[in-house]
């Protein structure tokens, strides 16, 4: 959200990380994983709505799988930042 922000770019209240990522594409680059970021969003969807939604097609995210993600997201934010030193 800082991202958008320091941008002057519309912060909307959702959690659609695919969305939010196309407000910043032309800032970021294409070096974001598209396809993580549509994993990343179908996962805990429990969390903020009723049933079995969220689960990842093996069902809930093993070790590893939090071990991925939390490697994505670090790369993300390393982008983000090296971003906003620039400016």
């Amino acid at each position: 959200m800082l991202f958008l922000e320091e941008h002057e770019l519309d912060t909307p209240k959702i959690h659609r990380l695919v969305t939010l990522f196309g407000k910043v594409e032309v800032l970021l680059g294409r070096s974001v994983d598209l396809s993580m970021l549509q994993t990343l969003d179908a996962l805990y969807i429990e969390a903020r709505y009723p049933g079995e939604l969220g689960l990842l097609p093996h069902g809930r995210p093993s070790a590893a799988d939090a071990e991925r993600f939390s490697i994505f997201a670090n790369a993300v934010f390393q982008t983000a930042a090296v971003r906003l030193n620039q400016l």
